[in-house]
């Protein structure tokens, strides 16, 4: 392997190209023909991303669309943790007074009631956002329109985190009193 200076120059050098990010728009301009190209792809939401790679007739395989032998997706599901997980990041830095938050303690402290944080999604990015606020001793809520998800993230992912099912009354019950949604 070689360290090369550029972006230009990975692709001028190499036929394979694997990619933990999907292709930049600063990229399009140098791929060929001659590419294989693993990243992820996203298709149905970057169109431009998506013509750069058939007018190229690249050969690309997308992460997103690698199934293990259950159907799940050992590429996807992880880095869609870590979304969930940089979603709550995100929120609690914009809580803090600093970003014209409320500056609550997540965690709470003696006679302070934890952040109330409310997750619309039981899907990987939803647990990974809810696992983590529940590491930060949050009071956290759960909600999507799957009973049978719910109840196996309470039951077995994140043993009693409180789950509610998605219509419109529990949806206004849970956020009116929450300090992060």
């Amino acid at each position: 392997a070689e360290i090369v200076p550029d972006e230009k120059t990975v692709f001028e050098k190499s036929d394979l190209i694997v990619k933990v990010k999907e292709i930049l728009p600063s990229e399009f301009e140098f791929l060929e023909e001659r590419h294989i190209l693993c990243t992820y792809i996203h298709s149905a939401n970057r169109l431009p991303q998506t013509r750069a790679l058939l007018d190229s007739k690249v050969v690309a395989f997308a992460y997103e669309d690698v199934k293990d032998k259950n159907g799940g997706s050992p590429l996807l599901e992880p880095m869609s943790r870590l979304a969930g997980e940089t979603g709550l990041l995100t929120g609690l830095f914009y809580s803090f007074t600093t970003q014209g938050g409320t500056g609550k303690i997540v965690s709470g402290n003696p006679g302070i009631n934890p952040m109330k944080i409310v997750i619309f999604g039981a899907g990987h990015v939803g647990i990974g956002a809810a696992r983590f606020a529940k590491k930060l001793d949050a009071d956290v809520v759960l909600m999507d329109v799957n009973i049978k998800q719910l109840d196996l993230v309470s039951s077995q992912i994140i043993p009693g985190i409180k789950t509610v099912f998605s219509t419109r009354d529990n949806i206004v019950n849970e956020i009116k009193d929450a300090d992060l949604v």
